[in-house]
């Protein structure tokens, strides 16, 4: 029977078919609020299914599934029969009033039949309630009475095997529950029944929440496994253990599942007693057309099961349910599921917006070769969150639990990704993405095998959890696990942050590495364990590496990062790998060397036995620095060929002849006087002094070959101005610091010559435990000031200090400024200045946890006036312009333009600066005329004349204190006159060589005829009549008080010197407009 429905009613509110088709359109809302079997308009014998259900996209509608109004009250004394559907059930003492949805005698069992006897005891569900009953209260409209308070009931929607529910566009699905509550647990093996409705014993589950403990609120889903009779089922003894990674349950016939695989517990966590299990209290079955009173097992083919179809773009909005149907999600609009458990597996693809995934979890009944969860094509983005998703079956190789493939943007938090039985080869994955970009995995719980990547960009990863199986301790067997993360060809910036095993349990490792990588391109793995505390390689099976380089990577970084127990070596690589960094990194002191055979390598800071010195064909590997024991460590070179990357810090032209690099590690020294020097490229930090021992060489004939070094103790001065024997004397001479750091320049000479070669060099190194774990810089950032002028300098300042953090010299129109993690949030000063532009300064610029770029506009500095020559010099320190001895006149131009230069002088620009200066504007070029020069003397400096009585002329300029005050210091027992000549130009305009008119042509010019201006004339009053007018007008004027005249002055507005800038800026253009206007007005003079 096929139904369209059109307007907006209950599920109930119309006789019902069963496996009705329905179509719903016009916008309408069918509401599911009861069980599709049993309610007041149900077909006969529970039969009541969905169909087909359609939403036709030209007009809309919604099915809407809610559970939240029903109620489940138990119920005793019960006789007679049982009401009708629909029959109001009241309390007489609470006056509660619900709409009968059935009687029961169990959760198991169907409603008993309208008119038939019911039990003594039971429980009666009801639609909704007006009210709370109360625990213990007679009931009308049954013979019955309650057997304690209302709860959260459930509803069953059952919906017939290969029945689509088609959504498009303008539809949705939307389902909407409540918890409801069952049997808490005892503390031991049991099994709770779940609500069946009567569907019988093909009813299955994929699994309950289960609170973490008594009364904690809080709850884990713990996943359904069928039990299969073999390991491949996932629900056996050697698939399971009892701790608490096998937080599962059995799925069990007719809608019950067990917690502990027996009475004695042999496989399955227990939880404590007393905790709460619930579950979502819409129940979504299937059934078979043929038998529609009972529910069907989930279909062995998932897309026979009752199918959500997406593909015309609807809307999927469920909020709680446990459901056998297929969620095959493709192309949908919007998708967002929560609280919600499904049976084998699902898919999403092709989901138009950002899809939300929270608590949505499986649980498995087949043991099939398919992925259990997959994400196809999504590139809107989307999270996920809290689910768990796990694979049973043989999983051969390319098998994955998880499937993530062409998507962008999902963020994945505290899931698991679990392969629910043993793995059976190394090519089993737990989870696999490929060809993705920006998908983010925090905190991911990875059990049986590896997270796999391929092929996709910009994947993150932060501290992933853990555990080799469910069972038992870390194995080889069924394959070697090559690493917890694998990043396979293809991945490009890559990050791992952090990372460890299965709490609580020992032996959780993987057999290869935590990390391996091959060819990938710029991978990063930091923030792993501490120096106190180490992550466990394990005792038994003990893990390989930290990192594992599988070759043909780009670009590995790997920042603190501490293990112990590791079996082999903390990293290895092979030569077909570039850019290695390792940085304050830690294996055991003892048995664990780095096998370093990549190209480009810098070590800094691995707590480590020593370095490898033989290589096959690698390039570019020279400096390293280690920690060879809590109190010893080393600082040393390996002798492969430099490349490009780290050619300026080798100086090999002093090489002659057959002198040179073998591809093995080795450099050869025939030539007498043959010599090559290193530069350290870094600052080496974590120790506190030099070794009382002269530097250790290895290789031949090393007695006719010479050692020395320079020193750089990072103190502002530089290297050591000469080279010194690295002997125990001169070497325990240096001070180092461990925070500060040091550089060494290495200088090796041929003294004899001969077969001479090296294949080892270091310096022996002290250190403590404290000391050897100064952290490099974990991350570094670059702010970058654009659009500069040539020639300008900046200063990079602590804020509101005169402390120089760098001095950076334009290049290409930029400076770039390079700071630490450890400097983000701190604020700088930014002083800037170049050769005829202004001065200008940033103050308090927070520095962020990205790379930023400031653009600078310098305005033009009119007043600058290039190679100036004034007897003055500058001190910074105490803010004063210093006369030379016998100086009697200073030109303000000069020596604002002088303090320019000096200020671009070495680090001078981290001083405040001396003026803010104005003025200097071409007012007319060819006349030669220009604004005034205004230096305005700031930040407290002055100027102090020669210690000698005379005068002082000041020219060329006008000389102030911003602010007012006197830019002269005193000079103690000295007369000191200052004479301020000061600017005064004559702007003067051309004639043109034009005719002056006579008095008689402007007379008649202006409208007066002679005998009109002698009228006036005479008009004129005498001078005893203006004296008398005078005289009146001062004794009626009252003048203002001194109170009253501060007041008014009080109220004026001094202009700031910028303002008076602008003003004569804007003067000058507009005098350099009227000079052109009158230049035009013919004999005007």
């Amino acid at each position: 029977m096929a139904v369209t429905i059109s307007t907006s009613q209950d599920w109930d509110s119309a006789a019902r078919a069963a496996g009705e088709a329905i179509t719903i359109q016009s916008g309408a809302v069918l509401t599911v609020n009861t069980d599709t079997r049993y309610h007041k308009n149900a077909p006969a014998s529970g039969t009541g299914t969905f169909g087909e259900i359609t939403m036709t996209s030209a007009t809309g509608g919604e099915l809407l599934i809610d559970g939240r109004s029903v109620r489940w009250l138990p119920y005793t004394g019960g006789t007679g029969n049982a009401p009708a559907y629909d029959t109001d059930i009241v309390g007489d003492s609470s006056g509660a009033t619900g709409k009968l949805l059935g009687v029961y005698t169990t959760l198991s069992s169907a409603p008993i039949a309208v008119g038939a006897a019911i039990n003594a005891t039971g429980f009666i569900k009801l639609k909704s309630a007006s009210t709370a009953y109360n625990a213990s209260e007679t009931l009308t409209g049954i013979s019955a009475s309650t057997n304690g308070v209302d709860v959260t009931g459930w509803i069953e929607v059952v919906a017939d095997d290969l029945a689509n529910i088609t959504i498009a566009r303008a539809q949705k699905l939307t389902v909407r529950s409540d918890w409801f509550y069952l049997d808490n647990t005892t503390g031991v093996a049991q099994i709770i029944q779940l609500p069946t409705c009567g569907g019988g014993a093909n009813t299955m589950y994929p699994g309950v929440w289960i609170e973490t403990a008594e009364d904690s609120g809080v709850y884990e889903f713990w996943p359904a496994q069928r039990y299969g009779g073999a390991v491949s089922s996932g629900w056996y003894t050697t698939a399971k253990g009892t701790d608490a990674r096998s937080k599962f349950v059995e799925m069990q016939d007719g809608g019950a599942i067990r917690i502990g695989a027996n009475t004695s517990g042999a496989y399955g966590f227990i939880p404590d007693a007393n905790c709460r299990v619930r579950i979502p209290n819409v129940l979504m079955m299937s059934c078979a057309t043929a038998t529609r009173a009972s529910n069907s097992l989930p279909h062995a083919t998932v897309t026979s099961r009752p199918q959500i179809t997406t593909d015309s773009a609807g809307n999927i909005d469920i909020n709680g349910c446990l459901s056998t149907w297929y969620f095959n999600v493709v192309q949908a609009y919007s998708v967002t599921i929560k609280n919600t458990a499904i049976v084998d597996n699902f898919a999403i693809t092709e989901c138009a917006t950002s899809f939300t995934l929270e608590e949505f979890h499986t649980g498995n009944y087949l043991n099939t070769d398919v992925s259990n969860a997959t994400f196809t094509s999504n590139f809107a983005g989307g999270t996920v969150t809290k689910c768990k998703f796990g694979r049973c079956g043989a999983a051969g190789n390319s098998d994955y639990g998880t499937y993530i493939a062409c998507c962008k943007d999902i963020t994945f938090t505290d899931c698991h990704f679990q392969t629910r039985i043993r793995r059976t080869t190394a090519g089993t994955y737990a989870c696999a993405i490929a060809c993705c970009d920006n998908i983010k995995f925090i905190r991911p719980v990875i059990v049986g095998s590896s997270l796999y990547c391929s092929a996709s960009t910009n994947n993150y990863i932060e501290n992933p959890v853990y555990a080799d199986s469910y069972n038992d301790v870390s194995s080889d067997t069924g394959g070697s696990v090559l690493g917890v993360v694998y990043l396979a060809a293809g991945c490009v910036n890559n990050e791992i942050k952090g990372g460890t095993f299965w709490s609580g349990i020992s032996d959780m490792h993987p057999d290869v590495a935590y990390v391996y990588a091959t060819g990938t391109t710029n991978t990063r793995w930091h923030t792993c364990g501490t120096p106190a505390s180490p992550i466990d390689g394990g005792t038994t099976n003990s893990m390989h590496y930290a990192l594992q380089d599988g070759g043909n990577n780009i670009g590995i970084e790997i920042k603190r990062v501490y293990f112990t127990n590791i079996a082999t070596r903390f990293y290895t690589s092979t030569n077909s790998s570039k850019g290695v960094l390792i940085e304050n990194c830690a294996g055991d002191y003892a048995g664990t060397n780095t096998f370093c055979d990549s190209l480009d390598w810098i070590i800094k800071g691995l707590a480590v036995s020593a370095m490898d010195t033989a290589f096959t064909c690698v390039y570019g590997s020279i400096f390293y620095n280690i920690f060879t024991a809590a109190t010893t460590g080393r600082v040393g070179l390996c002798f492969n060929e430099d490349t490009a990357t780290y050619a300026a810090y080798v100086n090999k032209t002093g090489l002659t002849g057959a002198s040179g690099f073998s591809s093995a590690g080795t450099l050869y020294l025939y030539n007498l006087n043959d010599v090559i020097e290193y530069e350290f490229p870094y600052y080496i930090l974590g120790y506190t002094s030099f070794d009382a021992s002269n530097v250790v060489i290895a290789g031949g004939n090393t007695g006719n070959l010479g050692v020395k070094y320079k020193i750089d103790v990072n103190d502002g001065n530089g290297y050591s101005a000469t080279w010194e024997d690295a002997t125990s004397a001169n070497l325990t001479g240096e001070t180092i610091d461990e925070d500060l750091g040091f550089k060494l320049k290495i200088q090796i000479t041929c003294t004899t010559a001969g077969t001479n070669y090296l294949n080892s060099l270091y310096f022996a190194m002290v250190t403590d435990a404290t000391a050897q774990y100064t952290n490099y810089p974990l991350d570094v950032y670059t702010l970058s000031l654009t659009g500069l002028q040539t020639g300008t300098k900046v200063a990079i300042l602590a804020t509101g200090t005169e402390t120089p953090l760098t001095v950076l010299t334009e290049s290409g129109g930029s400076v770039s400024y390079t700071y630490p993690d450890t400097a983000v949030t701190d604020e700088v000063d930014i002083a800037i200045l170049a050769a005829g532009y202004l001065y200008q300064k940033i103050e308090a610029y927070a520095l962020t946890a990205t790379n930023a770029s400031i653009p600078i506009i310098q305005n033009v500095d009119y007043g600058y006036v290039a190679l100036s020559s004034e007897t003055v010099t500058f001190n910074g320190s105490t803010k004063r312009i210093i006369c030379d001895a016998a100086t009697t006149e200073i030109d303000v131009v000069g020596v604002y333009s002088m303090w320019v230069d000096w200020a671009l002088t070495s680090d001078n620009l981290k001083y405040k600066h001396c003026f803010n200066e104005l003025g200097g504007n071409t007012i007319d070029s060819g006349a030669g005329t220009s604004v005034p020069v205004y230096g305005f003397l700031v930040n407290s400096w002055k100027v102090t004349p020669d210690d000698a009585n005379h005068t002082l002329a000041v020219t060329g300029g006008i000389l102030l204190v911003d602010g007012g005050g006197d830019p002269f210091d005193d000079v103690t027992g000295r007369t000191i006159r200052i004479n301020y000549q000061q600017p005064v130009q004559a702007i003067t305009v051309s004639t043109g060589g034009t005719v002056a008119p006579s008095a008689s042509e402007i007379r008649d010019a202006i409208g007066l005829a002679a005998a009109d201006l002698d009228d006036q004339i005479g008009a004129i009053p005498t001078a005893a009549e203006i004296n008398a007018e005078v005289d009146t007008a001062l004794s009626d004027y009252d003048p203002p008080t001194k109170a009253e005249l501060d007041s008014a002055i009080a109220t004026v507005v001094v202009p700031t010197v910028e303002e008076i800038r602008t003003e004569m800026d804007d003067n000058s253009t507009e005098l350099a407009s009227i000079k052109g206007k009158t230049n035009l007005i013919p004999g005007l003079f």
